[in-house]
C-alpha cells in the first residue's frame, strides 16, 4: 500500500500529469479518493462508515500536507471534493452489498454441437445472508 501510495505521489509530481489535472482539479480529487475509498474497502473489510471517516481523514491530511509543499495549496474545496467522491465509492459499496444476490446452478443444456454449462438462477431457493462485519 506504502509503495502504491509513493507511486501515486511522483506520478503527481510529474509536470505533464501536474497540467493536466491543474484544470480538472475537483475531478481528480473526487475519482483518487473514490480510488482510496475502494482500496481501503478491499484491503480492511470495515463498515463502510469506518471506511468513509478513514478516506475523508486521510483527505485532510493530505490537505495539511500540502501546506508544506512548494507549488501546492490547500483548500477546504479540494478536501470537500474528496469527500463527494468518497460519498459516490460509499454509496455504491453500500449498494452492492445490499444487492440481492441469487445462488447460481448449473444446468446441461443439448444444443447441435453438444451440452453447454449454463448458469440458471434458481427462484426457489434461500436467499444468501447479507455479509456481517466484526464489531
Amino acid at each position: 500500500m506504502a509503495l502504491l501510495l509513493a507511486l501515486a505521489y511522483a506520478l503527481a509530481m510529474w509536470a505533464p500529469v501536474r497540467d493536466w489535472y491543474r484544470d480538472e482539479d475537483k475531478l481528480a480529487h473526487a475519482v483518487v479518493f473514490a480510488g482510496v475509498y475502494v482500496a481501503l474497502a478491499w484491503a480492511l473489510r470495515w463498515k463502510p462508515w469506518a471506511l468513509a471517516a478513514l478516506a475523508w481523514a486521510l483527505g485532510a491530511a493530505v490537505e495539511v500536507h500540502q501546506l508544506f509543499l512548494p507549488g501546492f495549496t490547500a483548500s477546504l474545496t479540494d478536501w470537500l471534493a474528496d469527500a463527494v467522491g468518497i460519498v459516490l465509492a460509499s454509496g455504491a459499496h453500500l449498494a452492492w452489498m445490499r444487492w440481492p444476490r441469487m445462488p447460481v446452478q448449473t444446468a446441461l443444456v443439448p444444443v447441435v454441437k453438444g451440452p453447454f454449462l449454463i448458469p440458471v438462477r434458481d427462484h426457489n431457493a434461500e436467499a444468501p445472508r447479507a455479509r456481517r462485519y466484526p464489531s
